[in-house]
């Protein structure tokens, strides 16, 4: 390690408790994966579907986004070749 690099430290996450339909209920309205247990709504399967894959998409691509940005970061500016890209 060096003298610039600080450890890192775990902090303790908060967690409420819950019941566990609650939670799930929860989880699946975050998701988009609740109609079955939503009764009142009234989105057709392809639209559900449609708002499930554009979740996704975002998901995707916030991830992707940090992983460059932690990347940069990292970066010192050391010499580099072209990376071999497959596709």
């Amino acid at each position: 390690m060096t003298s610039i690099q600080q450890p890192i430290k775990a902090t303790p996450v908060k967690r409420s408790l819950t019941k566990s339909k609650n939670r799930t209920q929860s989880l699946a309205q975050h998701f988009g994966y609740d109609s079955l247990i939503n009764p009142n709504n009234d989105l057709s399967l392809a639209k559900r579907l449609f708002n499930s894959q554009q979740l996704q998409y975002q998901r995707e691509q916030h991830n992707i986004e940090k992983i460059f940005k932690l990347t940069y970061d990292e970066c010192k500016n050391e010499t580099t070749t072209e990376p071999d890209l497959i596709g």
